[in-house]
């Protein structure tokens, strides 16, 4: 039997709340079954201008979190000035178009009411709705905790792929790695 491919999605913010400043958006389609390693996978990263985003709101902790907690290679990376940035309106039509095209099944997330849920928000502002249904929506920590008992995305964990933490699409990479290991063991 072929298993259908999903999407995991990433995004990185300047707050927590659904309202929040979106810095990033990453985007991976991949098979459950498969391997994100070996696979040629279509990927989307978007970085977004922070001041097209004047009605979304930037968390003062959530900046002291990024400048003492983050690491500098992700710092360096959410807010580069060597990256093309778009607006958030270009952002979401670049995300629909990407799921219009690859038809994902389930759309996977470290917390889909964070990641899913700003971007429903984002959505919401420009009078559209988010590309796929809620329904779909599956959450990558909770079949991580449930099949390896933890966070497997750092070093030392079995889906540790390298790149960097709090990167859209270094953290897409490894959330798909997680479910296609989990996949993989559920399915034995």
């Amino acid at each position: 039997m072929r298993v259908k491919n999903d999407i995991v999605i990433d995004i990185e913010t300047m707050g927590t709340d659904d309202d929040a400043r979106i810095v990033s958006i990453g985007a991976l389609i991949f098979n459950p079954a498969g391997d994100v390693e070996k696979d040629s996978l279509p990927r989307l990263e978007i970085f977004l201008d922070h001041g097209s985003q004047v009605n979304r709101r930037v968390d003062p902790g959530t900046m002291v979190w990024w400048e003492k907690t983050a690491g500098e290679e992700a710092r360096k990376r959410a807010f580069s000035t060597d990256v093309t940035r778009v607006s958030l309106e270009d952002a979401l039509a670049q995300l629909r178009a990407f799921y219009r095209k690859h038809t994902p099944n389930n759309s996977w997330a470290c917390a889909p009411d964070f990641d899913m849920g700003i971007l429903e928000n984002a959505y919401k502002s420009i009078g559209e709705n988010f590309p796929t249904q809620f329904w779909r929506y599956r959450d990558v920590r909770t079949i991580e905790d449930f099949v390896f008992k933890g966070n497997q995305r750092k070093p030392g964990g079995v889906a540790y792929v390298g790149g960097v933490a709090h990167d859209a699409l270094d953290d897409c990479i490894m959330e798909a790695k997680v479910v296609q290991l989990a996949y993989k063991k559920l399915h034995k």
